[in-house]
């Protein structure tokens, strides 16, 4: 028993030495101390109140803010004492029968205290009022109700800006507590797994590391914390991801890397820590936030991987801007591309638009491993490019099937044969409220339509002014179209290996009606 106590003690106390080595703690906490300013840290506090105050704990806010309150009725409690003093209002001044008060049935220090707290809450209970007679005592009266007003306004505000503090909103973002090294695609790879919490997405999410280590230079100085950037990357890439479900980070350990030097046996001695940050803004409230964990050699296992933690129900389920209920894929300037539509039903503009998409679907790797929701990204393109887009009226974006895109080996027969979930997306800005939000829709195969265009959806009147119809936002009708992807149909437009195909020559025209619709984040 004593021995068991002594191992908790022992590893108690080296718990303690790691966390106060740490640069960062395991939940994002910097952990710096400064001395030696040039003024005291109070008077640094104070140059920016607002940030000092909002950053408060929350047992010092509530201290503040009742305290703030008792001061403020405290020292009106005596200069209302002063004035009803001055008037000669008090019991021990005997006041004669025909005497002028100042405020009635205020006569002593409990009695200017009470109505001190009335007048600052304009609660007026009516048994202690204001006469005319003073002009003083009105002028107080005036100044405590701006001060009260003033006190009550602040303290509002810091209360809801630290309620709805970014800071919060990390909170639901969690990183593992250990970092594995394993093998990736003939490639030896760092990983790190990161969940969201939450059900609302994080736009825009951005994933970065830092090594901080201490080296000694050529010249034999000594750099207490130099930074050296670690990439760290997912299927998809590292900008913009789609933040559904946890995701496994890696960085690849090659020549470039600062790991490339390590080994099983050197790692644990090694004197470095790994800051992992993710970066985004909240879809709920468009607030930017920073997440951030760190790493020391002790937390990194050589020679593990993570266990699957994603997986597939049997129902096979893993929200005024709007997307065409369909997709079809058609021949564009000789070219074949997925199209879909999408359209703003306001009047008001989305500053700096931007489209993009992501296709889900479950892999088999070279080593074996089932990647249950494996993202690849699709580029998705306007004639007008795909940033910073004038959207004023109804888009028809555009996908090109060439050999990088995971649509090119799919034939018209085979199409609805696959199993997949293509994301859309829409990051912007409203105009009339300068919120940042996403909106996103999906497609399953058997809603995009080899060998149809949409109809044209933008005219012009007599008048010359343009008209949208949005009777035909998800309305098409047939067109000659290959039923392969480029480069794999011969001369006459036929794929070389569909036996069973035909073009469709028909111009009928279809409206497909459906009750799904985009979601709105």
């Amino acid at each position: 028993m004593a021995r068991s106590l002594s191992q908790l003690l022992s590893g108690y106390l080296a718990g303690r030495r790691m966390r106060r080595r740490r640069l960062v703690t395991k939940n994002g906490h910097c952990n710096t101390e400064y001395g030696k300013m040039r003024y005291s840290a109070w008077f640094a506090f104070m140059q920016d109140t607002w940030s000092t105050f909002v950053e408060l704990r929350w047992y010092s806010f509530t201290l503040l803010y009742v305290s703030s309150f008792i001061f403020s009725w405290f020292i009106f409690t005596l200069i209302w004492y002063w004035v009803a003093r001055d008037n000669g209002d008090l019991w021990y001044q005997n006041p004669p029968s025909n005497h002028s008060y100042c405020i009635l049935n205020m006569y002593d220090l409990t009695t200017s205290y009470l109505y001190s707290l009335e007048t600052q809450l304009t609660i007026g209970y009516g048994f202690r009022v204001i006469t005319p007679t003073c002009p003083s005592a009105i002028v107080v009266l005036i100044v405590q109700v701006l001060v009260g007003a003033v006190i009550v306004c602040f303290w509002c505000g810091v209360l809801i800006t630290k309620m709805s503090s970014p800071k919060k909103i990390g909170k639901a973002v969690t990183f593992t507590e250990m970092a594995v090294i394993c093998s990736k695609q003939d490639a030896l790879c760092l990983q790190i797994r990161v969940a969201n919490l939450r059900k609302s997405l994080l736009v825009g999410s951005q994933i970065y590391g830092k090594l901080i280590r201490t080296t000694i230079t050529p010249e034999g100085k000594t750099i207490i914390m130099e930074q050296i950037n670690i990439d760290f990357q997912v299927d998809v890439g590292k900008d913009s991801l789609f933040f559904v479900c946890p995701l496994t980070l890696y960085h690849v350990l090659d020549k470039t890397s600062p790991f490339f030097q390590m080994a099983v046996d050197t790692l644990p001695q090694q004197d470095f820590e790994l800051v992992v940050f993710l970066d985004g803004k909240a879809d709920s409230t468009s607030f930017p936030c920073q997440v951030r964990t760190s790493y020391i050699p002790q937390e990194i296992m050589w020679g593990y991987r993570f266990l699957p933690i994603i997986s597939r129900s049997k129902k096979g389920k893993y929200c005024t801007i709007t997307f065409s209920k369909i997709a079809v894929i058609c021949t564009r300037q000789d070219r074949l591309c997925l199209q879909l539509r999408v359209a703003n039903l306001r009047k008001t503009l989305m500053i700096k638009s931007q489209f993009y998409g992501k296709l889900l679907r479950t892999t088999v790797t070279p080593e074996g491993e089932i990647i249950i929701m494996d993202q690849i990204s699709v580029d998705f393109l306007v004639d007008a490019g795909k940033d910073n887009l004038f959207f004023v009226c109804p888009l028809t974006l555009y996908h090109v099937i060439d050999k990088s895109s995971p649509f090119f080996h799919m034939t018209a027969d085979t199409l609805h044969q696959q199993q997949f979930e293509l994301v859309v997306f829409l990051d912007g800005t409203a105009e009339s409220t300068s919120s940042s939000f996403q909106v996103r829709t999906s497609y399953l195969p058997k809603e995009i339509m080899w060998g149809y265009q949409f109809l044209p959806i933008i005219s012009r009147s007599k008048e010359g002014k343009f008209r949208v119809d949005f009777s035909n936002l998800s309305r098409v009708m047939p067109s000659f179209t290959p039923h392969c992807a480029s480069g794999s149909h011969n001369a006459q437009g036929h794929c070389d290996h569909c036996t069973s195909a035909s073009d469709n020559e028909g111009f009928q025209q279809n409206e497909f009606i459906d009750n799904s619709s985009a979601t709105h984040m």
